[in-house]
């Protein structure tokens, strides 16, 4: 395995779930108010 290859993948891949969380906490939160 390459780490140079697999560690921006994973970093990429952190990002992308936050800011999916995010998005879904922000529309149940726009909801209830």
């Amino acid at each position: 395995m390459n780490l140079n290859n697999l560690r921006p993948r994973g970093i990429l891949t952190i990002v992308a779930a936050i800011y999916f969380l995010a998005e879904i906490v922000t529309s149940i939160v726009g909801m209830v108010l």
